[in-house]
């Protein structure tokens, strides 16, 4: 309701008032949330059903990224894994630069923050699914390769469907 942000209601007015909302996002992502639904005078309570936390050890992440250049693509399913592969790669003293021909894929919304610091997305998908991804790589005749695809370790859960064979 962009028009409530131009009047003063009372707060019995606003189109959430009285209403309770849970919200299970992680904290980190709670944010994005939390203003517009108070806004529109919504109670907020907070119970993050995933947290992320680091890793362990690094060092899955950390040869990958000191064997960069035998990857044709390195494809993100999160803005978390986006961040911790620069925060690696960082720590491993490379930058973006270091990249060379190695291509990048991500969902639209997760690559947006880490386009704005000057990293250049070649793929994304105009669906924001896994299968996205491989339907984008189809239509654009990439059949073959070798992709890196930083996938989160999630607790008690398989492992996901990401990209097989690619």
């Amino acid at each position: 309701m962009p028009d409530l942000e131009r009047r003063l209601l009372p707060r019995e007015a606003l189109p959430l008032y009285g209403k309770r909302v849970l919200l299970t996002t992680p904290r980190n992502y709670a944010g994005l949330f939390c203003k517009p639904l108070a806004e529109r005078g919504a109670r907020l309570a907070l119970l993050p059903t995933i947290e992320i936390w680091p890793l362990p050890d690094y060092v899955g992440i950390d040869r990958a990224i000191r064997e960069i250049e035998s990857y044709d693509w390195v494809v993100f399913s999160s803005q978390n894994g986006i961040e911790a592969f620069f925060d690696r790669l960082t720590a491993a003293g490379k930058s973006f630069q270091d990249l060379g021909g190695v291509k990048l894929a991500a969902f639209k919304r997760d690559a947006v923050p880490a386009a704005k610091t000057g990293v250049t997305f070649e793929l994304i998908p105009p669906k924001s699914t896994l299968d996205g991804f491989l339907e984008e790589f189809t239509r654009r005749g990439i059949t073959t390769g070798r992709a890196l695809v930083p996938m989160p370790e999630i607790q008690g859960m398989p492992e996901p469907r990401v990209i097989p064979d690619f």
